[in-house]
């Protein structure tokens, strides 16, 4: 079984590139054409809205007693996957 240490690094890491490609997105909305613009900017909402709700998952996994890790790490893989997902999606709409 994976250490919880190893795996919330790892879920920890994967979160700062998502924030650092959220911020690389802002840039990108900035410059686009007033037509779209509102539409990145919603995509962009509920990224950061999936990001955040991952960053409460990872937090409650840390407290967590060993029991409730075992189950509460297929949630927290869960929603990173949903979040790579729906950046992949987002980006895919950027271009």
């Amino acid at each position: 079984m994976e250490n919880r240490q190893t795996y919330l690094k790892g879920v920890e890491e994967q979160i700062k590139e998502w924030d650092k490609k959220l911020e690389a997105l802002d840039v990108r909305v900035r410059s686009a054409a007033a037509d779209v613009k509102s539409g990145y900017e919603e995509q962009i909402r509920i990224l950061r809205t999936k990001k955040d709700d991952l960053l409460l998952k990872v937090q409650s996994l840390k407290g967590s007693s060993d029991e409730a890790w075992k189950s509460m790490k297929d949630g927290v893989g869960k929603a990173a996957a949903e979040l790579k997902t729906a950046f992949d999606q987002a980006i895919s709409k950027f271009r």
